[in-house]
This record gives C-alpha cells, structure tokens and sequence, in this order.
C-alpha cells in the first residue's frame, strides 16, 4: 500500500489488502523494513531458483547451487529464526527444489517458455477506479503467466510453501491474490503450485486451481474503493480498525502486538 497525495494516487498490493481485510491496524502499524522469517526466506529462495530455472533452464546440478546461493544470501541479509536454522532450512529447500524438478508444471512451462508463451516475474500497475478525485490502483509482480494457446485460455501461477495441504474451495471462495492477478491479465485460470514443506523428505506438491469472473473482479474493485475511501477519510496517524478474532492476533504473528492488544493483555496472555 502506498500513497501519492500530491497526484492523488493510491496503490494496493495484494499482500496489504490481504492484511487490510484481516486486521486494518496491523496494516496501519507495520514496521517500514521486516526483516523475513525463516520460513518467509525459504519461500523466496524457492521463488529466486524457480524464476532461474524457467528463464535460462538449469540441471540438477545448478538448481542445487543456485538453492544454496538464494538462501545463503538471504541469510547473510538477516533472518528472523521462528522455526528452522540455516542447515535445516537448506535441507527443506532441497527437497523443494527436488520436488520442482520432477513436477509435471515444470515441463509445461518451460515449453511454454521456449514457445515465447511464458512470462516470468511479471510487474502490473493497474486502473481499478476512483475515489472522490483519488485514482486507486493495484500493483504487484506475478510469479509465471502462461499466455493463452490453442489448448489453454492461459494460467497465471503463484509458487507457495505451506505446513500442510491448501483447502482449494477456501481460495475459491475468498482468495484475494487469484483475484488481483486474475484482474490484472484478464486471465480467468489461476494456479498454485504449493511445496507442502517436509524437512527429511521430498514435499508433496500440490496443484490448485482457482477460477475467477467478471462478477469476482467487479466485486474486488468494490472492497477496494471502499477500503481507499475508509483509509483516506482516517488518515494514518489515528487508529485504524482492529481485528483480534483470529491466530495471527498474538505476540508471535503480530509485530504490533506490544503496542496494540499487548498493552492490555502484556506479552504472553495465553
């Protein structure tokens, strides 16, 4: 999320909005530089070696290095360890990357690649409307696009790593990436490639398929204007809304926490 009050201009990401519809405080209260968790770090090792591998084509032997590089930089940057050290990290992003090598998207996108059909880390800055003389837009950088063909109407696809099997009629039913990228291309389909994380072995990978609408996307820019129209009318130096009805609302998801539901609470209520 970011504003231009001299242009009157107002952005949304799908990641602020995500926050936004969880809990508006949080978003309002973010630290300016987060410095990535492990598992946040092992996500964009995975993301960094898939987008390698997909624009010039690697072995086994180079998506392995380039595992090891993408992570060992990230490290260097600065980690927040929550879960996992550095070794065991690598461990889990090798079997990631095992399972990328085998996985049947894999061979699609690469020859969708070479047919010139395949977009990779793909940027957006898209119109979606106003809001009493301030233009509203959605930005964001996608993962792969695989344009249309004579077989497929095309997919836009998201690399994820999760703890456990996504529920696919959950993002079906209320997803907001599937529907920002979705809006963004004009491409209906929308694909996860989820790495389901296991530290002594290969993860499963699951495929899910999400698909968007006209009716979705109409329904999107409506929440959208709406959340401009509430965040311009606050402003950011007062409380914005908050939301404690869900997990992330305690003191080790929340960086907020001490200054927010922390200061009634303390920092370990539970």
């Amino acid at each position: 999320m970011r504003y231009d009050p001299e242009n009157n201009v107002f952005w949304w990401r799908q990641s602020s909005f995500n926050t936004f519809m969880a809990c508006p405080e949080k978003l309002r209260t973010r630290p300016l530089v987060e410095i990535p968790s492990d598992a946040a770090a092992l996500g964009t090792a995975l993301h960094a070696v898939i987008e390698k591998d997909l624009t010039v084509g690697l072995d086994m032997d180079g998506l392995q290095v380039a595992a090891y590089a993408a992570l060992e930089e990230l490290w260097n940057e600065g980690v927040r360890q929550v879960q996992h050290g550095f070794n065991t990290s690598f461990a889990i992003l090798q079997n990631c990357v095992f399972a990328w090598a085998k996985a049947e998207p894999r061979e699609n996108l690469l020859r969708a690649h070479y047919a010139d059909r395949l977009t990779v880390e793909e940027s957006f800055d898209w119109k979606v409307g106003d809001v009493g003389g301030t233009e509203v837009r959605i930005e964001g950088r996608i993962d792969a696009v695989e344009q249309p063909s004579r077989s497929s109407r095309g997919i836009v696809w998201d690399w994820k790593t999760s703890g456990r099997q996504y529920e696919t009629w959950e993002h079906q039913r209320w997803g907001i990436q599937p529907s920002f990228y979705t809006l963004a291309t004009g491409i209906r389909d929308f694909h996860y490639l989820v790495f389901i994380k296991r530290v002594t072995q290969e993860p499963e990978v699951q495929i899910v398929k999400v698909t968007r609408s006209e009716a979705h996307w109409n329904w999107l820019v409506q929440q959208l204007l709406a959340a401009t129209s509430y965040v311009l009318s606050v402003g950011f130096d007062r409380p914005w809304l908050t939301n404690d009805h869900s997990a992330l609302c305690s003191p080790k998801w929340c960086p907020n926490w001490d200054g927010c539901k922390g200061v009634h609470l303390g920092p370990d209520p539970w």
